[in-house]
């Protein structure tokens, strides 16, 4: 049985997608600020990983990992349209409002991440 308060979940996601992505665009921006102060006076467009500051590999990570979560983001948005939402995608079962509420994109009940980890 699909979580009934989709609406609700689909907002949370929403929110945390658009929050996600105006991070990402901080990091971004702080990476290019790096990469125009370590003097490149050129005006030709420049690749974020031509010029990598010292500091660029926590930026890349920081980056991977909020790619990573963006995606789960929008695969539980793709499960509220399909009606699959709130629903494990391992056994079938229901995934606990509880889990949803503290983890709204989860895809796998409490038991079915546990034999994952």
């Amino acid at each position: 049985m699909p979580v009934t308060n989709q609406k609700h979940y689909r907002d949370r996601l929403r929110n945390m997608r658009d929050r996600m992505l105006g991070e990402v665009d901080s990091v971004v921006e702080a990476i290019r600020e790096d990469i125009n102060s370590g003097g490149n006076t050129s005006h030709a467009p420049v690749h974020l990983a031509d010029h990598a500051p010292e500091n660029i590999d926590g930026d890349i990570a920081v980056l991977e990992a909020e790619r990573g979560v963006l995606e789960e983001i929008q695969a539980a948005l793709n499960r509220i349209d399909a009606g699959k939402f709130g629903i494990c995608e391992e056994c079938g079962s229901p995934i606990a409002e509880e889990r949803l509420e503290a983890i709204p994109y989860v895809s796998r009940c409490i038991k079915c991440a546990a034999r994952a980890s």
